[in-house]
């Protein structure tokens, strides 16, 4: 093999190796935001259940009996 040739086939073989790095980092990238959102929206409700509660317990206590 020619110099020339290799270096074409070592370019094509780079090539080739970040157009799947860039596949799997997409892909790894979606996980991630997806990830991030349900956890984001968990956590919201997480937070307004308990707010829920403390607001009814507060409620409950403060009741006039």
């Amino acid at each position: 093999m020619r110099k020339e040739e290799f270096c074409w086939q070592a370019k094509v073989e780079s090539r080739k190796k970040s157009a799947h790095f860039k596949e799997e980092e997409k892909f790894f990238m979606r996980t991630k935001l997806i990830h991030l959102h349900l956890t984001r929206r968990w956590s919201g409700r997480l937070a307004l259940s308990i707010l829920i509660l403390t607001t009814m317990l507060f409620m409950t206590t403060n009741s006039p009996s």
